[in-house]
């Protein structure tokens, strides 16, 4: 089956038979929800109610943002799977131990397309976190030089209309999950150079930078000054 979430483009008018969060995960196939009950407990499985999908799924199950949401409704479903993708990633990232005091807001219980601040470096003012399109789907994640360690998870491929994903100076390591290669959308910059990852970038990505992403910047030893060109930085081990 596809790991991409079946989200509907066209947005619904009136809600399905879907009734609860769990369902709705379940049904546009994020696969760490596959144990959630129907009362959204998630049962046994991975690394238990310590993994990053377990904070997140009790994060969203108590979320007030979500709880204002008519559940069933496309566009509503679709941000309560990005809202919980970017929890994932938080938890995942130990975004507790991130550089910024206040954590770009990520968690708060506003729109998650307001998890970004304004960051002033003299001279330079500029800003981080997430953004959104007119749509409230996120499009640009930037993250970089914040402390963040721990790995990507899988779940950042549910973010389908990511544009531009920049985590570039941090401590992440692990391997790449193969699963940004759904991110057909992703057309701007992925930056992952100065982290600790292992192996090489996944054939799916390799495939986005032939076809749609602008530049690929990484710590690969084929690829001048670490900016991949097309068919570049690909397949060869690219990470020590």
């Amino acid at each position: 089956p596809s790991l991409r979430p079946s989200v509907s483009s066209e947005p619904s008018s009136t809600p399905s038979e879907t009734t609860s969060i769990s369902d709705i995960l379940l049904a546009n196939q994020v696969d760490s929800c596959k144990s959630i009950s129907e009362k959204g407990t998630l049962l046994r499985w991975g690394q238990w109610p310590s993994s990053p999908q377990a904070k997140a799924l009790d994060w969203i199950l108590s979320d007030p943002f979500v709880a204002n949401l008519t559940l069933g409704v496309d566009d509503n479903d679709a941000r309560i799977i990005q809202r919980y993708s970017l929890a994932v990633f938080y938890y995942s990232t130990n975004g507790d131990e991130w550089a910024k005091t206040d954590k770009f807001g990520w968690l708060d219980s506003s729109s998650e397309c307001t998890w970004n601040r304004v960051m002033r470096t003299d001279p330079n003012i500029y800003s981080q976190g997430v953004f959104c399109d007119s749509a409230n789907m996120v499009i640009k994640i930037d993250l970089q030089s914040q402390n963040l360690s721990g790995s990507i998870p899988k779940e950042i491929g549910s973010l389908t209309k990511l544009w531009a994903l920049l985590l570039d100076n941090n401590k992440l390591s692990g391997r790449i999950p193969r699963e940004i290669g759904l991110l057909t959308d992703l057309g701007g910059t992925f930056s992952l150079a100065s982290n600790d990852f292992s192996g090489s970038i996944p054939d799916p990505i390799c495939a986005l930078r032939n076809t749609s992403l602008l530049q690929l910047v990484a710590d690969c030893t084929n690829c001048p000054n670490g900016i991949a060109g097309a068919g570049e930085c690909c397949n060869p081990i690219c990470f020590p």
